[in-house]
């Protein structure tokens, strides 16, 4: 006897109780998706992902974002389920298409950009990792955190990324302007939110 799954036909052996005959049929697959599908986010069957979540979303957010949620289960990167949904969603979480307790037809990634060391917040942790690795100062990004460091999506982690998300992010800016600073590792961290003026350029570190 084979369980059939969304994605293969299943097997069932019956023995007939007088001659003990046994015959064998296909049975039908399961009426089950295949895919994760949502109006919000965005997944990739080729890569593995899914992208497009804000950084602080809980569970409950998330799943309510999904289509076809009661077959879903969310995993943390210690590989265990997550049951509260109270908790946030971070880079490097798993999801998976549940067609039993144990067989799933779909896995993906959760990358929420910016959220690169994995706590579901895009900031200036994030800002900081993201320059180091850029730099090569002590920093290695590597796997779904790679991908939460590319910030503008063109495959490459760069100081455009660094510069994207230090805009986004109203708490720190990195730039080489000498005031109201303190320098870390070669790098300027400006301590408040600076509005850049067209004409005055600026050389991002």
């Amino acid at each position: 006897t084979k369980t059939a799954t969304a994605k293969e036909y299943g097997e069932e052996t019956r023995q007939c109780s007088r001659c003990s005959e046994k015959e064998t049929r296909q049975t039908p697959k399961l009426d089950f998706p295949t895919e994760f599908t949502s109006s919000v986010y965005t997944y990739s069957a080729a890569d593995g992902l899914i992208t497009g979540i804000a950084p602080q979303t809980t569970v409950e957010s998330f799943f309510g974002n999904m289509d076809n949620s009661e077959y879903i289960k969310i995993f943390g990167v210690d590989t265990k389920e997550i049951t509260d949904k109270t908790k946030v969603v971070t880079t490097g979480m798993k999801i998976k298409l549940m067609e039993n307790a144990t067989s799933y037809s779909a896995e993906a990634t959760i990358i929420i950009k910016g959220d690169v060391n994995s706590d579901g917040k895009a900031n200036t942790t994030d800002v900081v990792r993201t320059n180091f690795h850029c730099l090569g100062n002590g920093v290695t990004l590597v796997g779904a955190q790679l991908e939460a460091a590319d910030f503008n999506g063109d495959g490459k982690v760069n100081i455009t990324d660094v510069v994207q998300m230090n805009l986004t992010n109203p708490g720190i800016l990195y730039t080489h302007r000498k005031n109201d600073q303190r320098k870390a590792s070669g790098v300027y961290i400006i301590m408040k939110k600076i509005t850049l003026s067209p004409k005055e350029p600026e050389i991002f570190s």
